[in-house]
């Protein structure tokens, strides 16, 4: 039950964040927003590279120990490469569709 309450409570900081940024954005000015978003986009990035390459090192440790295959190593560097070539993705898409 508690895990339900975190999770609803998630998804509504969530959508509170995705609707607030523009928000945020007009309110100090285009530039300012643009900026602000700039550096907020290369934050996440720089913290997600730092949590692929964290979990990288945390398969190989276990595969190194026999807890898990190499095999699983491999599947979880191709989770991880699928996950950057998602965010390449959107950033292409959002060159093209978006503003």
């Amino acid at each position: 039950m508690r895990n339900l309450k975190l999770n609803a409570l998630m998804k509504q900081f969530g959508l509170f964040v995705f609707l607030m940024v523009p928000v945020l954005a007009q309110a100090a000015g285009l530039d300012a927003g643009t900026s602000a978003l700039s550096s907020f986009q290369t934050w996440m990035y720089s913290i997600l590279g730092v949590g692929a390459l964290c979990y990288l090192v945390y398969r190989v440790i276990q595969a190194m120990m026999d807890n898990i295959g190499w095999m699983q190593v491999v599947i979880s560097l191709g989770y991880v490469a699928l996950a950057g070539a998602i965010l390449v993705v959107g950033n292409y898409m959002w060159s093209i569709w978006g503003s």
